[in-house]
């Protein structure tokens, strides 16, 4: 009976766990958004956090299509890995995927998204081409070059789909420049994963610049 009692005492005692409220999308583009209660810590005693991500996916500059998805919410800790991804392909297409985590309230606002295409060259090129979506092509040839932008310095390989919220990609086949990160999300590294952009049934390889 005294152990009870006491249990109940420290209980009693102990402050409240702490509670968190992060912002969520109403839309797909975020221009409207709410806030929710995300707890702090569920029953299996999981930290969580606020999360924003974004995700820019114009495949080809002259059947530009836009694809700008932003997500906001709650998220286990060690589930939020915050990166940024990108490539440079053919014709001014590119891939952009930028994750960011935060503990404070109402700290995720939603991430704004430059076009990769005013970033600054660095000054370093890759074997360039695109097939697939909206060429009918499956695989695809390097004919000309990509010139790299930002903290791109690693050539890029890919064949196969990616899985996002909102878009169906049929197979596509592109060489170009990438960062690291995305160098690592398209060869299968599970942890550069996102749910933003999955690579399914892909061919990958990366190398240097």
């Amino acid at each position: 009976m005294r152990v009870l009692v006491s249990t109940c005492l420290l209980l009693t005692l102990l402050p409240p766990a702490a509670s968190l409220d992060c912002l969520q999308c109403l839309t797909p583009q975020c221009d409207k958004t709410t806030s929710f209660l995300c707890d702090g810590e569920d029953s299996a005693n999981e930290d969580k956090v606020c999360f924003s991500k974004v995700m820019d996916f114009p495949l080809n500059g002259s059947n530009r299509l836009e694809t700008k998805y932003i997500s906001l919410g709650c998220i286990r800790r060690q589930d939020c890995h915050p990166a940024t991804y990108s490539a440079s392909l053919e014709h001014s297409g590119y891939i952009y995927t930028q994750v960011q985590c935060c503990d404070t309230n109402l700290c995720n606002l939603p991430i704004s998204v430059e076009d990769l295409t005013n970033y600054e060259f660095n000054e370093m090129q890759c074997p360039g081409c695109f097939a697939g979506w909206p060429t009918g092509k499956h695989l695809c040839s390097a004919q000309g070059t990509v010139n790299c932008r930002g903290h791109e310095n690693r050539c890029i390989e890919f064949t196969g789909r990616f899985n996002t919220p909102l878009y169906f990609y049929p197979t596509i086949s592109f060489r170009g420049c990438a960062t690291e990160s995305m160098c690592a999300l398209a060869t299968g590294d599970p942890e550069a994963a996102t749910d933003l952009l999955k690579p399914v049934k892909a061919n990958a390889r990366c190398s240097p610049a």
